[in-house]
Order: structure tokens, then sequence, then C-alpha cells
């Protein structure tokens, strides 16, 4: 199989244009860093003139930061944003545009990465079933704590199920 070099692969792949093999490989970093990662595309990309192009700052949104945001950001919540992008965060701060952006439920959000998940109580019944309230705040305070939060507790016995059997 014939191995073709970046310039081949560029013609043939990216209707020979390296700005789209940027894109696809490379998007989002800066110049600079383009540069230090793959010199070769660098070089074909300043050579072809193409070079306006990339970012020269990794703060380089474009004349319309929200457009940026639309495509590389879609959905986030501004705190969201802030944490992944403080910079376009600024931006969009400074063009007032902050409240164009959804709000999300941080309770929900936190839930979604939760390792219980969504839904705790199918979590409990899943891994914990049996377990009395006071084991599973040793075993699991995490676990207890939202289940406390959720109002599920009560539906937890306070005795070991094998003891209630006995």
């Amino acid at each position: 199989m014939k191995h073709l070099s970046l310039e081949g692969i560029i013609r043939t792949r990216y209707d020979n244009n390296p700005v789209f093999y940027y894109k696809d490989h490379y998007a989002g970093l800066t110049r600079w860093r383009l540069q230090l990662a793959n010199y070769v595309l660098w070089e074909l990309i300043s050579k072809r003139g193409m070079m306006h192009e990339i970012p020269t700052t990794k703060n380089d949104f474009g004349k319309n930061a929200y457009a940026f945001y639309k495509k590389h950001y879609n959905g986030l919540s501004p705190y969201q944003l802030r944490k992944e992008n403080p910079g376009l965060y600024n931006r969009l701060r400074m063009e007032g545009k902050i409240p164009l952006l959804p709000r999300r439920n941080m309770r929900q959000a936190l839930r979604e990465v939760s390792p219980y998940g969504l839904d705790a109580w199918d979590y409990y019944q899943k891994h914990f079933r049996g377990y009395s309230r006071g084991e599973l705040k040793k075993v699991a305070p995490g676990l207890y704590g939202r289940l406390h939060n959720d109002d599920f507790l009560k539906r937890i016995s306070t005795k070991n199920e094998e003891e209630i059997r006995v």
C-alpha cells in the first residue's frame, strides 16, 4: 500500500485545501501551537496565503463571538462556558450576550454527572438493596445523603432485612 505525504492527503482528501485538514485535525490551535504540532501543515498554509484562517490567539473568536459560541460551545450555560473558555465568556459578557446563553438547573446538571445518575433510588435498589439506613450511611455516605435530599430515605428500613425476617 502506498503511503501518501501530507500534501498528497490534502490534495486527494481535502480538495487541495490545507485549512480543511487543519479544521479536521487541529481545530482551535493557534498559529504558534500549529507550528509546533505540525510544521509541514503550518508551512503549507503559510505558503498558500491562508494563514488568516488560523487564529492568532486562543481568544480569537472572529468578528462574531456569539456565532463562535454557537458553533463550538452550543448549549453550555454561562457557568459551564466560564469554566471551559473564560476568554469567550468574558468577550460575550462585554458584548452583552450572556443573557442569550441557556441557563442550566445546576441541581440537574450535578445529577447527570453523579455516580448515582439521575435516579438515586434506582441505584440504591440495584447495588444496596437490603441495607439498613445505618449500614448505608457507613458504606455509601454520599448515596445516603443523596437519598436523604431526594426524600427517599424514609423508604429504607432502619433495620437490616435479615434482622427483620428472624
